[in-house]
């Protein structure tokens, strides 16, 4: 008799007793009642069995007073059990709805789907490996890979497939005898580190390993790019495989992005992109999708897709990801990084980055490591790394990185921009003239300091550019 089916039949007895016309019942009535009750307290709570034959035999007297006490106690405990019970029944009930429901939303996003080489070795990889986590930027297709694999391992192996989305998920469901794949899309985060997932997986990875002995569960994981350093150590004790989407083995090749572009792309667009303009972006794939959806025409948008880098900065700048405040150095030194001035003992950007850190509202501001190290983790999306030198991909990138960065970092551009930079991105609101749309338009409340800057650049001797930008 499972759980369910013993707390079915304690209401039924009890239902019948509270409703009963007459308020008694024949010895064999009796009899057969007290079993099967008896039989249904078991399987809940088998501590109860000896109680059960003790009040089966006695005659319920005076004398009996405190084993009769003793009995009501525990069917009040009996029934707060059972509503814990029904509880997680609802629970479970609950969430076995989601995953099945996310699972059919995955499948529809498959529908467009196009088998590439990195999903092809990606199944061999999950099949050979217990633990794997699949990394890529935004936009590159690491979550669709997921699906599709998790899909493929469900349809072909037999597993069943759990999106969950914390540890403590896992070991509460996990059948250590049965075949399972966990899914973890974006666990730790999408615009900046979700400290407390970080944490969770940490605290509980003893317990998962303990269920993972047995080699048969699955667990697969996607990270951003940029975030994988952060959370290697704290994966490192459950052995994932690294299957990273930018590596020059399964990077999307020209013919598999020409593939992609034609499910989403009428005919005339994907003739019209040349093979410069594919490449040019990893996150060609959500370029493709987001064209489709917005019912674009202008194909300039591959070449300047400014919606999509914009949102993403935003989000960094709400998480006050230190990320963030690596671009705006970025747009500071005018696209040019120097990494000599990331060393310790190097002062160039000491200042900036506590400005840079004080606009920002941040509580201190981040080592110039850190910043190394954001820089560095920006290279698969934004940046080109040199022995010397960080700058933007494509001048397009940094037109965009320029605006959107730039809006909210006026102050400590007029105070540390390059005078470049300055002369020829920044406008005077109060002018009213004609302007491009990557021009950062200052405001009435900011004309005293602007023109603060151009008295000091013509104190410099760079007064000519400012000549040339008011021309």
């Amino acid at each position: 008799m499972s759980e369910g089916a013993a707390i079915t039949r304690i209401k039924f007895y009890r239902n019948q007793i509270v409703h009963s016309d007459s308020g008694s019942m024949t010895a064999a009535e009796f009899s057969s009642t007290f079993a099967e009750v008896s039989k249904a307290l078991e399987i809940l709570c088998p501590s109860m069995k000896s109680d059960c034959k003790t009040l089966q035999k006695v005659d319920l007297d005076h004398s009996f007073h405190e084993i009769y006490v003793e009995f009501v106690k525990k069917e009040k405990q009996m029934e707060e059990l059972t509503a814990q019970v029904e509880t997680l029944n609802l629970e479970r009930k609950n969430m076995q709805s989601f995953q099945t429901e996310q699972i059919c939303e995955w499948k529809k996003k498959l529908e467009k789907f196009y088998v590439t080489e990195a999903a092809t070795t990606l199944i061999e990889v999950v099949k050979d490996n217990q633990c794997t986590i699949i990394t890529g930027i935004p936009g590159s297709g690491k979550s669709a890979l997921a699906y599709y694999v998790a899909i493929h391992m469900q349809e072909t192996e037999d597993y069943t497939v759990v999106p969950i989305w914390l540890p403590s998920e896992l070991i509460k469901i996990t059948n250590a005898n049965s075949k399972q794949l966990f899914v973890f899309d974006d666990v730790f985060g999408k615009y900046s580190l979700n400290e407390f997932n970080l944490n969770c997986w940490e605290s509980e990875t003893g317990r998962i390993k303990m269920l993972l002995r047995n080699q048969v569960p699955k667990i697969m994981v996607t990270c951003r790019s940029y975030l994988y350093d952060v959370v290697r150590e704290s994966l490192s004790s459950l052995s994932f495989l690294h299957f990273n989407l930018h590596t020059d083995e399964i990077n999307l090749s020209l013919m598999e992005r020409k593939e992609i572009s034609k499910l989403y792309l009428t005919d005339d667009v994907v003739i019209s992109l040349n093979d410069e303009t594919i490449m040019m972006y990893n996150f060609f794939p959500l370029l493709c999708v987001m064209f489709k959806e917005n019912k674009m025409e202008n194909v300039d948008f591959f070449l300047n897709p400014n919606q999509f880098i914009k949102n993403e900065i935003e989000n960094m700048k709400s998480k006050k990801d230190e990320s963030f405040i690596a671009l705006s150095l970025l747009v500071l030194s005018n696209n040019l990084i120097e990494k000599e001035y990331l060393q310790i003992g190097k002062d160039r950007y000491n200042i900036m980055l506590i400005d840079l850190s004080d606009e920002m509202d941040t509580r201190k501001s981040p080592s110039k490591t850190s910043i190394l190290s954001n820089l560095q983790n920006l290279k698969s999306m934004y940046l080109t790394e040199t022995g010397s030198t960080f700058y933007t991909k494509h001048d397009k990138i940094f037109d965009i990185i320029s605006l959107t960065v730039g809006n909210i970092i006026i102050r400590c551009i007029l105070r540390h921009g390059e005078s470049n930079f300055v002369s020829s991105r920044l406008q005077l609101d109060s002018l009213n003239e004609e302007h491009d749309d990557c021009t950062i338009m200052v405001k009435g409340e900011l004309e005293t300091m602007y023109f603060e800057r151009i008295l000091k650049d013509i104190e410099n001797g760079k007064a000519g550019r400012f000549l040339l930008a008011f021309k």
